[in-house]
């Protein structure tokens, strides 16, 4: 694994620029192979805020061999705007991660990997899309949401969010077509921060799927499908020291 991050502040604009690539090294799927595969993803983001807006803008591209030496050549895109006045807050974003088409020759990978799972922070609370590509049968995904939300109380927020998810790609070349929509999903969220060390967080979420999230999950589109938990946080600071020279 080898990293780099280069940050650029641009204070006239309220952004900044920053740009990452990672190289992440992986053993071959042939386990008679003694070759390392790698890849490479490299991206630019844009942060902006200022006063009550707050953006930010990214584009990855991934190249490289899989585990399975295919050739990559994908990519991802994101967008987000939020706007917060007093104590109310609406959000419209967007992700697109690339797939492979029926015409993807067998050589190749358009897929997007996110390289590591980001359990429970993007694509939506119920967690249908962790390990990408997999998830999606290597078609990529598009994560269209909406948020909004209220804070009451300094300590307290409400939200909620409303995904609706795509294939980035068809799946025309299967016994079943399966056509993009997925399926929409909403997501409420309470949120109570009693001090710095400790907080509690509610949710309910459903998911409305479709025959497509059907074929492509297996399971019944029709019945009904959601859940809620509660949660006790507890984040204590442990050991702190200064280094002064």
């Amino acid at each position: 694994l080898g990293f780099t991050w280069l940050k650029k502040d641009l204070p006239k604009t309220h952004s900044t620029l920053s740009a990452i690539a990672v190289l992440n090294g992986m053993a071959p799927a042939d386990s008679l192979s003694n070759r390392t595969m790698a890849s490479i993803t490299s991206g630019l983001v844009y942060n902006y805020k200022h006063k009550e807006w707050k953006a930010v803008m990214g584009v990855y591209y991934q190249a490289g061999k899989t585990s399975g030496n295919l050739d990559i050549s994908a990519y991802m895109l994101n967008a987000c705007a939020e706007y917060r006045k007093n104590k109310v807050f609406t959000a419209l974003g967007a992700d697109v991660l690339s797939g492979n088409s029926d015409n993807t020759p067998a050589n190749k990978s358009k897929n997007f990997s996110t390289l590591y799972a980001t359990n429970h922070k993007f694509y939506g609370y119920m967690d249908y899309f962790l390990d990408m590509p997999t998830d999606t049968k290597q078609r990529g995904l598009m994560d269209f949401y909406w948020r909004m939300g209220i804070i009451p109380h300094k300590n307290m927020a409400i939200s909620l969010d409303t995904h609706a998810f795509s294939l980035a790609q068809n799946r025309n070349n299967t016994a079943q077509k399966t056509g993009k929509y997925l399926g929409t999903e909403f997501d409420l969220l309470f949120d109570y921060r009693s001090s710095d060390m400790v907080s509690l967080q509610a949710g309910y979420s459903m998911m409305f799927a479709s025959r497509s999230m059907e074929l492509l999950k297996g399971g019944n589109a029709g019945t009904y499908n959601g859940w809620a938990y509660v949660m006790v946080k507890v984040s204590p600071t442990l050991f702190i020291h200064e280094f002064i020279n």
